[in-house]
Order: structure tokens, then C-alpha cells, then sequence
């Protein structure tokens, strides 16, 4: 007999079937992880998932019943919801019998196996299936949440929510409210800023189902949404809400609250205390009117006393800063007004402004409590928005008047003269069409004269 090569087998026809199977295995394996790990978003798509399922054989299913037991949700879900699909007829259901008799079959595939057939047999629903066998992760996290302090619960979803397709959202945001879910109730005031129309239209609608004051701040925010129908309905759930005290539209007391006006500068620094229980929880912000509205703001718990002192020191002493105390309502008036600007010259507004947001009052109206500044500020000369920031230079500011950088720079003529002058020392005054007008110093004393007469 001939000497055979080492790796040669004796038995080709043997280990080519061997092969081939390895390979229709590992290719169907392939396909499945693919699917397990894309879910389809359509009906359509997922019964034809089921045919395509089905035509692979037995192997597929084979394949499929290890993720029953995979231990990661979101693919025993799809496991299941492509089992549900398979094609209605007694061949296919012949075949999920014989894999429910394997003796290597794990227990928890062998329950959610026999729950399949059932429920091919006898009509059940999917999402009953999917109920009795997945955790819905949207529950367990409600649960974390009941633990959770307030800021905490915010912060949290903050983190989470841009992780979520619509769908998903939507889904989270009716199991809380279904479950009337009162440690949901700061999501639901930060979904109430932030929800597209049929999310806030959701909230607007079963929001009054909860027994909890701060639904009502909740619903006049949502009155404000851009949604018609949602303001509407918004509307109308308050009109159905009895009143509520002072006491219960903001609870707690303030314990301080206080500015410093620099509007020499445009800027405004604030601090807010509320005791909540025994608890102390305040926010310091720090406002630019003339263009980049909230910059900062700082979440704080306890008495924090240093921070506001810390202020003090650096911009106090001046004595063109006015230090004030200010209610609620002005101190609402003047975060919420910067929080507007911010957005309307495209500014990220702070992150932290959403963990303290609800220490100040809303609705909130005009102060007559202090002089209200203006928020967001044109060049008088050029039109343009004054712009600010580190590396910015400061515009020049007197009264109501702003005068950018690069306007400021460029000589104007006088209009008695006619000669070019330095706006920064010259006089001026605004015309009958709100246009500057300049006077150089040597014709100034002369053009006095002529008013005063």
C-alpha cells in the first residue's frame, strides 16, 4: 500500500460533509447575530425575518434557541419575536416540538420554548410572551430612580436619554406615567422643555393622573410648548386642577436671595437658597445680558456661603455694582431671561442649569422690584449683535448704548465740523432715526450752547 500523505483523510467524503456543516453553521450563526443585534422597525420586516428563518431549517433554529438563555435581554427578545414569526403551519411547529424534547436543552430555553408553542397553538400575544420572560429595562429603571435624590434623577437621565431612539423614549416616559411613577415627576419637568410635539402632547394628557403639586408648574410650562395641540391640552388639564397655595407652587422656604447688578458690564451674579426639609439646595449663576445669556451655573447643596464670598471679593468693591436682594420672582426673571438669550444667540446652555431649574418659581413675570436690564445687545452703530467672551474685547457701553470693538476703532465725522474724530472721546446722541451722531471736543462747548438756547 501506497504511503499517504500525513494530512490526508481516509475518509474525504466523511470530513467534507463535516466541513460543510461547520461552515452552513457558522454562516447562519452569522446572519442570526446580525439580526439579534439590528432589530428590525417594521411588522414587515420581522415576519419576513421569520420566513427567511424558517427556509434556513432546523439548524437555524437550533442555533437561534442558545440565545434564548444568552443572558442578554435584547437578544432573547428577538429570539422570541422571531420564533413567534415563523411561518403558521404544523410542519414548523413539528420542528420547535422536537427541540423542546432535547435533553441539552437549558431550563429557561425550554420554558420560553414551550410558551412559543403555546402561544402559536392558542393565539396568545407576543408582548405577553416578551412580559412573562423580559425585564423591560424602563421598569428597572423607575426603580433606581425611587432611590435616587432629585438632582440625581436628572443628571441620570440626562446621561441616558440621548442613548434612546424615539421609540424608546416614548415607550420609558408611558410606563412612568402608567405607573404614576412620582420619582419620574423632575423627568417629566425636564421632558417638558425638551419634548418633540407627541411626547409633550403624552405628557399634557396624563400628567394630571398624578397626585403631586408640581404637576401644575409642569403643565403651565408645557403651555408655552411650541405644539398647538399640546399647549391646548396643557391648557385645559390646568383648568381641571383645583388652585394651589403659594406654599405648594414652590415648596420649601428661601433662605437668601441676592445679585450683584454690574450692568456698567452686563454682567449679573446670583445667588438662590431654598431649605427644602432639612435640606439646603442653591444655585449660583453667573449672567452675561449682552450676549451670552446664563455662562455658568453651579449646583449646590448646603449653606455654600463661600461661593457668594468668593464673588464678593472679586467684583463687590466696585462701586458701580449694585448688591441687592431679590425675590423669587426676580431671580426666576433673570436666569430664565438669560437661559432665552443663551439660547437665541446659539449657546449651549449649562448642563447643571437643569439639576437646579426647578429652586426657581414658574410661571414668573417682569419684575418691578429692581431695574430689569436688557437682555442681548446690537451694535448702535453696525447692528450687529455685541458678541463677548474670553478673547473678545469689551465693547464700549454708556447708558443704553453698546458700540462694538471694531465700530469703535473707526473715526467718525463730526457733524459740525465735518472733521474725523475718536468716537471714544467724543459726544454723541442719537438722531431722529436712532442713528449716532458725533461732536469733537473743540465744537462740543459751541453745540451746548446752541441746545441750551
Amino acid at each position: 500500500m501506497p504511503d499517504r500523505p500525513l494530512d490526508s483523510s481516509p475518509y474525504p467524503i466523511v470530513d467534507d460533509f463535516l466541513i460543510r456543516r461547520h461552515q452552513e453553521r457558522a454562516k447562519i450563526d452569522q446572519v442570526l447575530d446580525k439580526w439579534l443585534k439590528n432589530p428590525p422597525k417594521t411588522n414587515r420586516t420581522v415576519r419576513r425575518l421569520g420566513e427567511k428563518l424558517n427556509a434556513m431549517g432546523p439548524m437555524a433554529i437550533d442555533i437561534l434557541l442558545q440565545h434564548l438563555d444568552s443572558g442578554v435581554e435584547a437578544h432573547t427578545s428577538m429570539a422570541i419575536t422571531l420564533l413567534m414569526n415563523l411561518p403558521p403551519n404544523e410542519d414548523t411547529d413539528q420542528v420547535l416540538r422536537q427541540h423542546l424534547e432535547r435533553s441539552d436543552l437549558s431550563d429557561d430555553a425550554r420554558n420560553i420554548l414551550g410558551s412559543v408553542l403555546d402561544a402559536r397553538l392558542y393565539g396568545e400575544d407576543l408582548d405577553d410572551i416578551q412580559n412573562r420572560f423580559i425585564t423591560d429595562p424602563v421598569q428597572t429603571l423607575g426603580s433606581l430612580f425611587n432611590s435616587y435624590e432629585r438632582e440625581f434623577v436628572v443628571a441620570n437621565w440626562r446621561e441616558i436619554r440621548p442613548l434612546m431612539k424615539p421609540e424608546m423614549l416614548s415607550h420609558a416616559i408611558g410606563v412612568f406615567l402608567k405607573n404614576r411613577l412620582l420619582a419620574a415627576i423632575p423627568i417629566f419637568r425636564y421632558e417638558a422643555w425638551h419634548a418633540d410635539a407627541s411626547l409633550a402632547r403624552l405628557l399634557a394628557r396624563d400628567l394630571p393622573a398624578l397626585e403631586d403639586p408640581e404637576i401644575h408648574t409642569i403643565l403651565s410650562i408645557l403651555t408655552a410648548h411650541p405644539d398647538l395641540e399640546a399647549r391646548n391640552d396643557a391648557m385645559q388639564a390646568l383648568q381641571n386642577l383645583p388652585p394651589l397655595s403659594p406654599s405648594e407652587a414652590l415648596p420649601g422656604s428661601t433662605v437668601r436671595s441676592r445679585g450683584l447688578l454690574d450692568y456698567a458690564n452686563g454682567m449679573i451674579a446670583i445667588e438662590h437658597v431654598r431649605r427644602i426639609g432639612d435640606d439646603f439646595r442653591g444655585l449660583m449663576a453667573m449672567i452675561d445680558v449682552l450676549d451670552q445669556g446664563l455662562r455658568e451655573i453651579i449646583f449646590f447643596e448646603g449653606e455654600q456661603k463661600t461661593l457668594w464670598e468668593d464673588s464678593l471679593e472679586d467684583h463687590g468693591d466696585q462701586p458701580w455694582i449694585l448688591k441687592t436682594d431679590l425675590d423669587d420672582n426676580a431671580a426666576a426673571y433673570l436666569v430664565r431671561q438669560a437661559v432665552h438669550l443663551t439660547e437665541e444667540r446659539g449657546y449651549a446652555i449649562p448642563d447643571d442649569y437643569w439639576d437646579c431649574e426647578h429652586l426657581l418659581p414658574y410661571p414668573y413675570t417682569k419684575p418691578d422690584s429692581i431695574e430689569v436690564p436688557r437682555f442681548g445687545w446690537d451694535c448702535a452703530m453696525c447692528r450687529k449683535p455685541i458678541k463677548t467672551g474670553p478673547r473678545r474685547k469689551m465693547p464700549y457701553l454708556i447708558q443704553n448704548i453698546a458700540i462694538c470693538p471694531r465700530c469703535a476703532r473707526r473715526k467718525q465725522k463730526c457733524v459740525v465740523c465735518g472733521q474725523r474724530v475718536a468716537i471714544l472721546g467724543a459726544m454723541f446722541f442719537t438722531d431722529d432715526s436712532q442713528n449716532l451722531q458725533f461732536i469733537c471736543g473743540e465744537c462740543e462747548p459751541a453745540w451746548l450752547r446752541d441746545e441750551d438756547e
